[in-house]
């Protein structure tokens, strides 16, 4: 892979880990095309990961950052008008832009340029025309999942609302009511409450959405050691809610 390769391939994704496994491709991966185990410096093709990460660093199409997990995360430019609008949903020091410098010993110094302080003034124009829910559909379309929201839904991904922004979105293969459900939910984190639904158990992810919890699971087998919430979703046609999926109903895993 080459530098411009990696470049295409972060643009396709919008939002790239640049070695640690996580909720989004890993550009490590990529280039390797495999999981890769421990760190990548012992790789056999380490000096091409290498040359190939350090170009991505430089380049003035990303951002380099910790937006996800605390891990070095690649952010191409067009997303960050939509990562600006919705900066308020994450912790600052994650939106802080990563540089390497040479010291005159030989050292590499990472150095971080606070939040705002390296948002270019065209962005924040493009940033200030976005409502901050359009802004958190953008990312979620392109992040697998909504950031800001601290679970997962297992077996169920959002499908792909913003391809303009996030090319390769996975979607999953399930019932049109549903799909129309979560993709709503990117757009819109606010939503009513079904009738006879506690206020407690309500997980709202449109207005016209939402997860209502059953109960806490202990913890299973087929998703390790992570504790899971029990529930179905819900949503409203024609005033009136439903059951979406009554029979197998989902499991939400808290976000790491």
């Amino acid at each position: 892979m080459t530098p411009n390769d990696a470049i295409a391939f972060i643009r396709g994704h919008g939002v790239v880990l640049e070695a640690a496994a996580g909720s989004v491709r890993s550009l490590v991966e990529a280039i390797i095309g495999s999981p890769i185990r421990g760190s990548w410096w012992s790789h056999p093709r380490g000096k091409e990961i290498f040359q190939v990460t350090r170009a991505v660093r430089t380049s003035d199409q990303i951002l380099v950052c910790r937006l996800i997990s605390g891990k070095v995360t690649f952010v191409h430019r067009k997303l960050w008008p939509a990562l600006v609008r919705s900066a308020g949903r994450f912790p600052l020091a994650h939106l802080a832009r990563l540089s390497e410098e040479h010291t005159s010993s030989g050292r590499h110094v990472v150095k971080a340029i606070p939040f705002p302080n390296w948002v270019p003034a065209s962005v924040s124009v493009q940033a200030g025309k976005l409502t901050e829910h359009g802004a958190l559909g953008i990312l979620g379309s392109c992040m697998g999942a909504r950031p800001w929201f601290p679970f997962t839904l297992v077996r169920l991904s959002a499908p792909d609302s913003s391809a303009e922004y996030c090319e390769t979105a996975s979607s999953a293969g399930i019932g049109s009511a549903l799909s129309l459900a979560l993709s709503l939910a990117l757009a819109h984190p606010d939503a009513a409450r079904p009738g006879g639904v506690a206020a407690e158990a309500w997980l709202p992810l449109s207005p016209d959405a939402g997860f209502v919890v059953t109960g806490g699971a202990s913890r299973t087998a087929d998703l390790g050691a992570a504790p899971t919430v029990n529930g179905y979703l819900m949503a409203r046609r024609d005033g009136k809610w439903i059951h979406l999926d009554p029979e197998t109903g989902g499991r939400l895993v808290p976000t790491k």
